[in-house]
C-alpha cells in the first residue's frame, strides 16, 4: 500500500493473476500506471471507460493558479514540471499527483512517457475524422459566404466512410456515441440516454466503439490496436444504472479485461452519486463489487 499523507493512494487486488489497482480519485491512477509501465517492455497505451474524457492538459489547474492566468508563464511551467517527473521514482510521481486534478492524469502520463497515446470511450466527446473536419470547414465557408455575399445555403452531404484519422497533438483520442446503436430519434431524449447507459459494456456497443478505436489507430499510423499492450482504466461513473453493469452479453468486455496488462479502477464516489440515473440505488462500493465479479469471471 502506497500512502500520500494519511490517505491510501491505491489498493491492489490480484484477481486470478490479473492486477487490479483501485484508487479513490482518478488522478491517483498515475502511481499504479507508473508501476505497470516499469514491468512492461515496449509501448503501452491506455483504454479508458469513463463518463468524462479526462483529457485536460497536464497540470492545468496548478499552472493556471501559479501563473495567475498569464499564458506565457502557463506554458513555460510545463517543462519544469515534466523535468521533475520520472515514472520510475515513486516520490517524483507522488509530487506530480499533488499538483494534478482528477481530469489531468492521462495527458501527464503521455507526456511523462508512461503511455504513447490513449483512447477514452466516454459519453461527451468524439475525436473528429479528417473527413468530418473537412465537412465542418465546408459548412463554415458556406456560412461565411452567405453572410458576406448573400449566397444561399446548400446542403453539403456528409462523407459516409470509411473514415481516416490523425493522431491528436496531445495523444488523446476520444470515442463517444450520439445515442444507442440503431436509434433513429431526432432529437434524442431522456429515454435514449437511459438505453445508451444501459448498453455501457454490452458486446454490441463495445464492438462498435472498439471498431472506431481500431480505425483511429490504423489510419493514423499507430498500427493495429489488437497488437497493442494496454492498461484498461475504468472510472465507476461510467456506470449510470444497475443495468449498465449487468450486460446480457459480456464477451467483449471480458476480452478487454483478459488482454489488459493490468486494470485501474477509479471509485470517484461523488461523480457516481451525481451522475447515476434518478431512482438508482447504485454507489461506488456496489459497482466495485460487481466489477470485480466481472474481472473474476473473465479471468477464470
Amino acid at each position: 500500500m502506497i500512502r500520500l499523507g494519511d490517505e491510501s493512494m491505491y489498493q491492489l487486488k490480484d484477481v486470478n493473476g490479473k492486477k487490479v489497482f483501485i484508487v479513490e480519485s482518478h488522478h491517483h491512477a498515475l502511481l499504479p500506471w507508473s508501476h505497470i509501465k516499469r514491468e512492461v517492455d515496449g509501448h503501452l497505451i491506455l483504454i479508458s471507460l469513463d463518463h468524462h474524457t479526462d483529457c485536460m492538459p497536464a497540470f492545468n489547474a496548478h499552472r493556471c493558479i501559479q501563473s495567475k492566468s498569464d499564458d506565457v508563464k502557463y506554458e513555460q511551467m510545463l517543462d519544469s514540471l515534466l523535468s521533475d517527473f520520472n515514472y520510475r521514482d515513486d516520490g517524483s510521481v507522488i509530487r506530480a499527483i499533488n499538483k494534478l486534478r482528477y481530469d489531468e492524469q492521462i495527458h501527464t502520463a503521455i507526456l511523462g512517457g508512461i503511455f504513447t497515446h490513449s483512447f477514452s470511450i466516454n459519453y461527451s466527446d468524439q475525436t473528429p475524422s479528417i473527413e468530418e473536419r473537412m465537412h465542418q470547414n465546408l459548412i463554415s465557408i458556406q456560412f461565411r459566404r452567405m453572410l458576406d455575399e448573400g449566397i444561399p445555403l446548400k446542403e453539403i452531404p456528409k462523407f459516409k466512410g470509411p473514415y481516416t484519422y490523425e493522431k491528436p497533438r496531445n495523444g488523446m483520442f476520444t470515442i463517444a456515441s450520439d445515442c444507442y446503436l440503431g436509434c433513429n430519434k431526432m432529437p434524442h431524449d431522456d429515454e435514449c440516454l437511459i438505453r445508451l447507459y444501459a448498453d455501457a459494456i454490452e458486446s454490441d456497443f463495445l464492438n462498435y466503439q472498439l471498431a472506431v478505436v481500431s480505425q483511429m489507430s490504423e489510419t493514423s499510423g499507430l498500427g493495429a490496436f489488437k497488437q497493442s499492450q494496454y492498461v484498461l482504466d475504468i472510472d465507476l461513473d461510467y456506470f449510470h444504472s444497475d443495468e449498465s453493469i449487468k450486460p446480457k452479453d459480456s464477451k467483449t468486455f471480458n476480452s478487454l479485461i483478459r488482454n489488459a496488462q493490468a486494470l485501474t479502477v477509479a471509485m470517484e464516489r461523488g461523480c457516481v452519486e451525481t451522475l447515476k440515473l434518478e431512482g438508482e440505488q447504485i454507489d461506488s462500493e456496489i459497482l466495485l463489487v460487481q466489477l470485480l465479479d466481472h474481472i473474476h469471471n473473465a479471468t477464470t
